[in-house]
């Protein structure tokens, strides 16, 4: 018997037994819909999450900190030297943090970040207005909107051009002293970083240096020549003595949280797919009793037993084969359906729209044939029963 044979046969009871097959079918679709909407939701957070902590730059990245004792290792110009003889560097920014008294609209403190322009780049800092700015220029700032708001200045447009005066509140060493030292030149804001809860303005360093000299630095960011090469950065800094972390760790280490996730969300849905193969089986084994007589006859006139194996085996595998299509064009309709429900209600809130479903092509084509694989299965028995009938007792069936 042919293969087109085989198939037109075993949709036949598709169109004898609709009702029974649809919703057999349905319970599949349901089943594998259930996957791919639980384990979609699982990646979509997983991307989202990685998306938001690291970009072409952030991911290539060594965060450096001196150790919690700094009287032991500083992070100072010594300290710079060190690193830049770590292979594998191309860049370094440095981060020196001094609380500062400011004088704009009102008085009060603030911390300033007196930074490198390519700490910016490095720490994913992207200003909401305005812009940052570049090494060669001076007593330029970039503000967070809570620095605005809290010295009575505009939180628009507005503010780019202001200009505020600042003295620097410096500890030096184990000195346990504080001394002011005030900047006789005003700072003119080009930029704004969006952030109300906090006040705090970034500096050129070149500014801030000879005035807070002695003060070491809070951190250095250290970007290395690709994602290859950031573990074996990391851990040379680390050998010097100095605390290093990589966003790239953290992503690894997210990765393996969510896959674990994932695999406890596609467990719950395989799980469905389970019991609803108990229904395909149910199926399989009616049909079995209703065409008895029907395998009899095909047997009398010369079917073959590996003939009627295949047409159940057949019949079955296109039962989880259009449960699956079914299930994930069901399961992506309700993805879909979700992420623009909960995007609205992010807008409504003031939230940001988001993707909070992904599904890797691959992913879609492994459940289609989960699906396909389990239906074969579930028709293995039924199909072996029905190959193994005897044709003069299978006549005789009523």
């Amino acid at each position: 018997m042919h293969l087109l044979d085989v198939i037109r046969l075993a949709t036949r009871n598709f169109r004898n037994n609709r009702l029974r097959t649809f919703l057999t079918i349905l319970a599949v679709s349901i089943a594998t819909a259930a996957i791919l909407f639980l384990v979609s939701f699982g990646y979509g957070l997983q991307q989202l999450t990685i998306q938001r902590i690291a970009d072409s730059a952030t991911i290539s990245t060594v965060d450096v900190t001196s150790t919690a004792n700094q009287s032991i290792i500083t992070l100072d110009q010594n300290a710079i030297k060190r690193i830049r003889q770590v292979p594998d560097i191309v860049t370094m920014a440095r981060d020196i943090d001094v609380a500062g008294q400011v004088q704009a609209q009102s008085l009060g403190t603030t911390v300033v970040h007196a930074i490198d322009s390519e700490y910016f780049v490095l720490a994913d800092i992207q200003p909401m207005r305005g812009r940052i700015f570049s090494d060669k220029e001076t007593h330029v700032a970039v503000v967070s909107s809570g620095f605005l708001v809290q010295f009575g200045l505009p939180n628009s447009d507005k503010s780019l051009g202001d200009t505020f005066k600042l003295t620097y509140n410096v500890t030096q060493g184990n000195n346990a002293n504080s001394t002011n030292i005030a900047d006789s030149i005003p700072f003119r804001i080009i930029g704004v970083v969006s952030d109300d809860q906090t006040s705090y303005v970034y500096l050129p360093i070149a500014d801030t240096q000879k005035l807070v000299s002695g003060v070491p630095y809070a951190d250095i960011k250290v970007q290395a020549t690709n994602r290859s090469t950031v573990i074996n950065v990391k851990n040379d800094i680390t050998t010097l003595g100095y605390n290093a972390t990589a966003p790239l760790q953290t992503i690894q280490q997210l990765n393996q949280v969510f896959t674990y996730v994932q695999i406890g969300l596609g467990a719950l849905g395989i799980i469905a797919l389970i019991i609803s193969s108990i229904g395909m089986f149910n199926t399989m084994t009616i049909a079995l009793l209703e065409r008895t007589r029907e395998i009899g006859v095909m047997k009398a006139l010369g079917a073959a037993k590996s003939d009627v194996w295949r047409m159940f085996l057949a019949e079955a595998t296109l039962i989880g084969l259009s449960g699956g299509i079914v299930g994930v064009l069901l399961g992506g309709l309700l993805a879909f359906t979700a992420n623009g429900a909960l995007n609205i209600l992010a807008g409504i809130y003031g939230g940001q729209a988001a993707t909070i479903f992904y599904s890797p092509p691959w992913f879609i084509a492994a459940i289609i044939i989960f699906s396909t694989v389990v239906g074969m299965i579930t028709g293995f028995y039924p199909a072996k029963r029905a190959a193994n009938l005897n044709p003069l007792i299978a006549l005789r069936y009523e």
